[in-house]
């Protein structure tokens, strides 16, 4: 009879700390640094800085763009480098982010807002 209190007991301990093991687990989703963008001569030139997380290689990121000034607002680029070169419509406001998927983890950066610039590039 004494057996069943401490059994039960077992089994409530055990119960609690299923939570804080799942806790443990890999994030299915790791916030990365906002995209870098510079603006010259009606263009757009972004770039995901290395920020010391894992970063697949060749063209596995997904690029998005909101404006007014884009069709569909807003637009995917799949399968590209880390970095984007797009045309803009000065002085349209643009905001852009980026993203990709690795070992099942996805990656998000924060977003970046920047004004379309018509001055010459350096």
């Amino acid at each position: 009879m004494r057996g069943i209190p401490v059994l039960l007991a077992t089994l409530a301990s055990a119960c609690l700390a299923l939570p804080a093991s799942a806790a443990t687990a890999a994030p299915a989703r790791v916030q990365i640094p906002a995209p870098m963008c510079d603006s010259g001569a009606d263009a757009f030139d972004c770039w995901i800085a290395s920020s010391g997380v894992p970063a697949p290689t060749g063209n596995g990121y997904t690029w998005t763009v909101t404006s007014a000034y884009v069709t569909p607002d807003p637009k995917t680029f799949t399968g590209q480098p880390p970095w984007l070169d797009i045309n803009c419509h000065f002085p349209g406001i643009y905001h852009f982010s980026a993203s990709y998927i690795l070992s099942g983890v996805t990656y998000t950066s924060g977003t970046t807002t920047i004004a379309c610039s018509n001055r010459p590039w350096p």
